[in-house]
């Protein structure tokens, strides 16, 4: 939420990050752990990415810019070489971004998501 406003920060903003800081100190004995994974059936790479379309605000204040991203997670492979319903999972790597070209639809944002 906050970085779709960095190019032109607010003080809304500003409050609404020492709002999340604040948060965030409250919940320090939250941890991210890394479990093994590795299933009867090995592992595998998933990647999720998704878009949206115009719903940016450019320099006038007009929504005309797309935001993308995805996440890449490492999942356990059950015996029958199938994800399981609730496999166990780690988050890789993950990404979310102002798309640079302009988007006329929800299908070309989803594309260009896909491709970069």
């Amino acid at each position: 939420m906050l970085q779709t406003s960095i190019s032109n920060p607010k003080i809304s903003d500003l409050k609404t990050a020492q709002k999340l800081s604040r948060r965030l100190k409250a919940t320090g004995d939250s941890k991210l752990e890394y479990i093994d994974v590795r299933g009867s059936g090995g592992t595998c790479l998933v990647m999720f990415s998704a878009a949206s379309n115009h719903n940016l605000k450019d320099e006038e204040g007009e929504k005309t810019q797309s935001q993308a991203g995805w996440v890449l997670v490492e999942a356990e492979i059950s015996e029958n070489n199938r994800m399981s319903i609730h496999p166990k999972a780690n988050i890789l790597g993950w990404r979310s971004y102002k798309i640079k070209r302009t988007c006329r639809s929800g299908f070309a944002a989803e594309t260009i998501s896909a491709v970069e």
